[in-house]
């Protein structure tokens, strides 16, 4: 049964994680992309400043943090570096592969990893991982597959929800130093 993020039950699976993995489309973003002009070189999203200022708290707190995402962009690309995400992988519906790259490249099992998505390329991973979480709007056939979901949409605090869950778990940032 699909869990909300402050079961009891998830916040111990929370204590566990090593590795945050995020999904970009969906997650991070809203999931809508806008073409402004017919000469635009590549579609635009919107990214939420907390789902950011979340991501950044992980990475100055060194708590290893990846993407994930099918998305090819180099705007997104300059997103996530901006926030000081280095793990990134972008560009393949086949997420599996860099799951398993990060995995091996952090000496992790599958319990000790979360993967936040929203998607149907993403559950080969949300089945893996110690983890899974998804957003409201996610399918049914997306949720059966995880562990708990946010109570924010995507693109509008989800990832800030569980990223602060994260930071109390491990005692991250401004207001535990």
């Amino acid at each position: 049964m699909l869990k909300n993020l402050k079961d009891p039950e998830i916040i111990e699976k929370i204590k566990k994680i090593k590795l945050a993995i995020f999904d970009v489309d969906g997650i991070l973003t809203d999931g809508k992309i806008y073409w402004i002009s017919n000469d635009q070189t590549e579609p635009g999203r919107a990214f939420h400043v907390i789902d950011g200022y979340g991501l950044a708290l992980l990475a100055r707190a060194k708590f290893p943090t990846a993407v994930i995402t099918a998305a090819k962009s180099v705007m997104v690309r300059r997103r996530l570096e901006f926030l000081g995400i280095t793990e990134i992988y972008m560009g393949s519906e086949d997420k599996l592969s860099s799951y398993e790259k990060l995995l091996a490249q952090y000496s992790l099992k599958d319990e000790d990893v979360s993967f936040m998505a929203d998607d149907l390329f993403d559950v080969p991973v949300l089945k893996k991982v110690g983890l899974s979480v998804t957003v409201p709007h996610a399918s049914d056939w997306v949720k059966s597959h995880c562990h708990a979901v946010s109570s924010l949409p995507g693109g509008q605090g989800a990832a800030r929800e569980f990223i602060d869950l994260i930071r109390e778990a491990n005692k991250i940032g401004p207001e535990y130093q």
